[in-house]
């Protein structure tokens, strides 16, 4: 049992030798506004530069390049159309996720429509934004959403709050060019 405890110790110092985390990116730009599917997200978050990007600490040690998450879909029931956004930014003193979904029935359509609920987490400050005010909701704009080629592309902007509506975090510049899953 003693050997087995060796060796598994043995291999995890050796794993977690391997894994060098990325460091912060310097002179950081937000990705282009572009309506191709590039798989981009990105905005200022209280005037620092947010983009998807980095590497997370998989399993064993591993690394994970952070990609875009991205989601629509009908509602049968309700007759609504349903984006999802979701990204991370990971980098040695930086863990952070994004994440944005739009409810609207028009969302067929290109057109400027209120962002049902937004999320902003830093994981390692423990900080966690996603309080939208209903009277003036951040809002995103649809530039192009393709269902065939499976492309969304757009811009958003607007305040989220903590949940006691202490702080505010105020997202400008905002752009996704998305391939939709």
């Amino acid at each position: 049992m003693k050997k087995f405890m060796v060796v598994c110790l043995f291999l995890h110092f050796t794993l977690e030798s391997c894994y060098k985390a990325l460091p912060e990116p310097k002179n950081a730009t937000l990705p282009e506004i572009t309506t191709v599917g590039a798989n981009t997200f990105g905005c200022l978050a209280n005037d620092l530069v947010w983009q998807n990007d980095g590497n997370r600490k998989g399993p064993y040690s591993s690394t994970i390049k952070n990609e875009v998450f991205s989601l629509f879909y009908l509602y049968q029931k309700k007759d609504n159309a349903v984006l999802r956004i979701y990204g991370q930014m990971t980098y040695t003193n930086t863990d952070q996720q994004l994440s944005i979904d739009i409810y609207n029935k028009d969302l067929l359509k290109t057109g400027t429509f209120p962002i049902s609920s937004a999320s902003f987490e830093d994981f390692l400050k423990s900080k966690k934004y996603d309080f939208i005010d209903t009277l003036n909701p951040p809002l995103v704009k649809i530039i192009k959403l393709d269902t065939i080629s499976k492309i969304a592309s757009g811009t958003f902007e607007g305040n989220i709050y903590t949940k006691n509506k202490l702080e505010k975090m105020t997202i400008k510049n905002g752009r996704f060019d998305v391939k939709l899953k």
